[in-house]
């Protein structure tokens, strides 16, 4: 459940991990949050950093002039493998 308050904030609710195996991976890339639910088990995990989500920007909290004048795509790639 994604929810945004009056004051701007974000109200962010994630499934629980002994039942359905959800968890949120967070990256914080140039001062701006971006986020990812991913299932455990589930490779690779994946968050793309850059251009930020436009349905979690927070305007008045984050600096998102950023994500105008940058001039790259980014991601955070996760493989975790057991061995």
């Amino acid at each position: 459940m994604y929810a945004r308050h009056a004051e701007g904030f974000l109200e962010l609710e994630v499934g629980d991990l002994a039942f359905s195996r959800f968890f949120r991976l967070f990256v914080i890339d140039h001062d701006l949050i971006s986020f990812s639910d991913v299932r455990l088990n589930e490779f690779p995990f994946i968050v793309i950093t850059n251009p930020k989500d436009a349905s979690t920007l927070l305007p008045t909290k984050e600096p998102i002039n950023k994500i105008s004048t940058s001039s790259h795509i980014r991601f955070f790639f996760f493989v975790f493998f057991f061995l």
